[in-house]
């Protein structure tokens, strides 16, 4: 009788506990997400807390001198996908409010039926885009908004309709910062010898770039009366992509340019090449003799590597137009970038297509110290330099000889300090504090060459350490990004291949094995312990 009644009474205690475990742990549930729906707090665990805003962007918020008004214009009934970019942006926004001190303003205006909210937001800006929405059964198209008013005393900036959040941080800050600072730094386009414009970028790189700069197309002449002007403030130089003979006239202005300190950008092209014919041939602009004089040299070949980025090639078979995706070793896709530089630290990976090794001295006596940005991997070779043409047909593999170089290679580099020029006797020597950006190809901002965003955002990295703007250079990068796997021996391939597809099914009668022998034991314990009553 006793033990009957200790069972009924730890019986009820047992439940009574459980009940009061089960109401404490509700109640703190309930508790926390009171405190947190009024005090905002978020964990980011993503590689380089993408999802975070960046030290930069909290700098200059809490900095503004004046208010900041932000009107986030949203339709009431948004798809699920952009449903999830509103809350985001919401989450965003709100971290850059509490950063801000008071200084920054958020309306967040829903636009439903309301004509005149509609009216207000095409006003500022925001455009109606049509969503494709399944309701009741059926499939409709919708206008809806989704965007970004920002208004700071008399000027306003605005992000007509948000389709992708990966940079949304950076449009945010950028525009801000265009917003708030008094006037905008120019940006120098040398435009001769049939090198890239402006005009020749993606339209998306081309309004990041006027978001930021003023741009500025000029001839060797204007360079040359620049050169020898007073200085006017730091505005940096692109010359992309020679395509002719430069003369010594114009090469002394373009020396002349580092003399002055300002920084300089050069993509070069070390072959021209013929996606009709699948050559290509030397490229001679004097540009390799010019930088050779400043330790810098740039090999006339052009780099192939296993670890390449595949193509999209479509040609005539008979009657028939046949599409291939094709690896093609001379679009180069390089991880082995430098993490310790701001321009390249949180960039993935770049596509270099048809690039050229850089070599350069380390000569104490050269007055520069010299930074790799980019390398192609340790499976790279350069095709014979001395080679006055090179088959770069993407249906021909090509193989490497005893003439071709072996890699891996530079293939973008920046240099500071004082460079000395290659025209004056004895030389001059700039400030020691000019700086020279060197890539060794143009196409990786070519839109014909469909190149992928990461290299966009190098790009505009690379004039933003030109302009000494490191801030800018931390955010944009940060994106969740495509990370190439490492390229690996055909072995080593085959062994991985035969391993994910043995392996799960070793695994699994191992461990089929190991439950039916403790099924086994556990039984014979039971039987034993049945057998002893």
């Amino acid at each position: 009788m006793t033990n009957h009644t200790e069972s009924r009474s730890r019986e009820l205690y047992e439940r009574l506990f459980s009940w009061a475990g089960i109401t404490i742990t509700a109640a703190i549930i309930i508790v926390l997400n009171v405190i947190f729906y009024f005090a905002y707090f978020r964990i980011d665990i993503s590689r380089g807390r993408i999802y975070s805003v960046s030290r930069a962007s909290k700098k200059l918020v809490a900095s503004l001198p004046d208010p900041v008004l932000v009107k986030i214009y949203a339709s009431k009934e948004l798809p699920p996908q952009i449903l999830a970019h509103k809350k985001y942006l919401a989450d965003l926004v709100k971290e850059y409010k509490n950063q801000a001190g008071g200084k920054l303003k958020v309306n967040f205006i829903e636009i439903g039926e309301n004509q005149e909210k509609k009216q207000e937001a095409m006003r500022n800006g925001i455009a109606p885009v049509r969503f494709d929405i399944i309701a009741r059964d059926k499939y409709e198209q919708r206008e809806g908004f989704l965007g970004i008013a920002m208004q700071f005393r008399d000027k306003i900036e605005t992000i007509p309709y948000i389709h992708d959040i990966s940079n949304l941080e950076y449009d945010l800050t950028s525009r801000i910062k265009s917003m708030t600072t008094p006037g905008k730094p120019e940006l120098l386009f040398l435009n001769a010898y049939n090198s890239i414009s402006a005009d020749d970028f993606e339209p998306s790189l081309l309004e990041a770039l006027n978001h930021r700069f003023q741009i500025k197309n000029i001839d060797f002449n204007t360079l040359l009366t620049l050169s020898t002007a007073p200085s006017q403030g730091l505005r940096p130089l692109l010359f992309l992509g020679p395509q002719e003979k430069i003369s010594k006239k114009d090469l002394f202005a373009l020396d002349q340019r580092l003399m002055t300190g300002n920084p300089v950008c050069l993509a070069l092209d070390a072959k021209k090449t013929n996606l009709n014919t699948f050559f290509a041939s030397n490229n001679d602009t004097g540009m390799v003799e010019f930088l050779d004089s400043i330790g810098i040299k740039v090999r006339t070949a052009i780099v192939m590597d296993r670890q390449s980025q595949p193509m999209q090639i479509s040609a005539r078979q008979g009657i028939f137009v046949v599409t291939n995706i094709v690896q093609y070793p001379p679009f180069v896709l390089s991880d082995d970038l430098n993490r310790d530089n701001p321009v390249t630290k949180d960039i993935a990976s770049l596509v270099l297509p048809f690039s050229a090794p850089i070599e350069f001295s380390t000569a104490a006596e050269s007055g520069l110290s010299f930074t790799v940005l980019a390398k192609s991997s340790k499976y790279s070779w350069a095709k014979d330099p001395s080679a006055p043409y090179v088959s770069i047909n993407p249906f021909q593999q090509p193989e490497f000889s005893e003439k071709d170089l072996k890699g891996p290679f530079n293939l973008a580099i920046l240099a500071a300090g004082k460079f000395k020029s290659a025209f004056a006797e004895p030389p001059k020597e700039s400030p020691g504090n000019s700086r020279l950006v060197l890539v060794s190809t143009s196409k990786f901002i070519q839109k014909t060459q469909r190149m992928p965003s990461q290299n966009y955002a190098f790009f505009l990295n690379l004039i933003d350490w030109l302009s000494k703007d490191h801030d800018l250079i931390s955010i944009r990068s940060k994106s969740a990004a495509f990370r190439p796997l490492k390229e690996i021996s055909s072995p080593a391939k085959m062994l991985v291949k035969y391993l994910n597809v043995l392996f799960p099914s070793f695994a699994m009668f191992v461990i089929g094995l190991w439950r039916w022998q403790a099924v086994k034991k556990r039984n014979k314990k039971l039987r034993k312990q049945y057998q002893q009553y």
